[in-house]
């Protein structure tokens, strides 16, 4: 688990000192400050799952690629590890980040959550685009799917830049 947070240094520095801790209500605003921390503690955690697990599925179907490419797996082995990374995808966007936000994403997660809706928008295009070529074997899929992930993955960076400076705030206050 450290290695996968050493690639989001402000995560783990705020996970490690507690930033998030939610301290007991003292007063109603206390009790107002203490949920909209929660929920934003929530939703930061939420939205570091999602985009950890994304980050994840695309590194192997960037591995099932190569194995593909150096003989040590089949075409077939790809269109199965690209049809599971999409599922797998939508399960964690579906579970990991909606599921455990249940609607409520607080205002300043407003353009964090954006940048995740699209991510995982052109992440499922990009293998919907992928496994279209199993179907009529036309290659332009290929190129096409591969724009599409690449795309996918530079909004992946701002979405991981963007929650990062976020938390990077929070440290800050």
């Amino acid at each position: 688990m450290h290695r996968r947070l050493a690639a989001f240094p402000a995560l783990a520095l705020a996970l490690g000192l507690g930033l998030f801790a939610a301290s007991p209500a003292q007063s109603g605003q206390d009790h107002e400050i203490r949920t909209a921390n929660e929920q934003e503690s929530e939703y930061s955690s939420a939205a570091w799952a999602y985009l950890l697990e994304i980050r994840s599925r695309g590194g192997k179907v960037l591995q099932a690629i190569q194995s593909m490419q150096d003989g040590s797996s089949s075409n077939d082995d790809l269109r199965k590890a690209m049809s599971h990374a999409k599922l797998a995808e939508n399960a964690s966007y579906q579970d990991d980040y909606l599921g455990r936000v249940d609607g409520v994403v607080p205002s300043s997660f407003a353009s964090s959550h954006r940048q995740i809706v699209e991510v995982h928008r052109l992440f499922q295009a990009s293998m919907d685009e992928f496994l279209k070529y199993w179907e009529d074997s036309n290659v332009e899929h290929i190129g096409h799917a591969t724009a599409i992930y690449k795309q996918c993955f530079r909004r992946l960076g701002n979405a991981t830049v963007s929650l990062d400076a976020k938390l990077e705030m929070f440290k800050a206050d």
